[in-house]
């Protein structure tokens, strides 16, 4: 007689089959890094700054809940070679739907542009900021959104309003 075979018709569990696959939670620490275009908006003293740049976001902050985060949040914007705005603030990321997010908050502003001697003349205030956003793709800890940011900054003499669109990389 011949030695017969006999397959077993399960299919063999490997250690991969048993990892379930990760969950999005947003919960604890939370940091977010961005970059993007911007368009600046000013009057005043600031109307010299009518133009596009580039923009840059970092915010470090926690979740207070299932839909909402609280910030410390840097946004930084500059134009040519000398000019340049950024806001250092506190703001609240709330979900409303399970991907789309709207932000508010308030911020220090501070804007530096080149004088005629050569100097650079810099000058503080005070902006309102908000914002939209969407989450693009989730998993895990990490989430990747694009974002529409806005914010108007009110100085002595003038006012500067700035329009970010940005993608941000967030860990949760």
């Amino acid at each position: 007689k011949r030695p017969v075979l006999v397959l077993d018709p399960k299919p063999l569990e490997t250690e991969q089959a048993d990892e379930p696959e990760a969950v999005f939670k947003r919960e604890g620490f939370a940091i977010g890094v961005g970059l993007g275009s911007a368009l600046f908006l000013g009057s005043g003293e600031q109307s010299y700054a009518r133009t596009g740049g580039g923009s840059f976001s970092l915010r470090l902050g926690t979740s207070a809940g299932e839909n909402l985060l609280w910030f410390v949040q840097l946004d930084a914007a500059a134009f040519g070679k000398k000019n340049s705005t950024s806001l250092l603030g506190l703001a609240a990321h709330y979900y409303f739907r399970e991907r789309l997010w709207a932000r508010g908050g308030i911020s220090l502003a501070n804007v530096v542009r080149p004088e005629d001697d050569g100097k650079n003349s810099t000058e503080g205030g005070l902006a309102l900021v908000g914002g939209l956003g969407t989450d693009v793709y989730r998993r895990g800890i990490f989430a990747v959104d694009i974002e529409v940011g806005l914010s108007h900054a009110r100085y002595e003499n003038g006012s500067l309003s700035l329009a970010l669109l940005q993608l941000m990389a967030n860990w949760y």
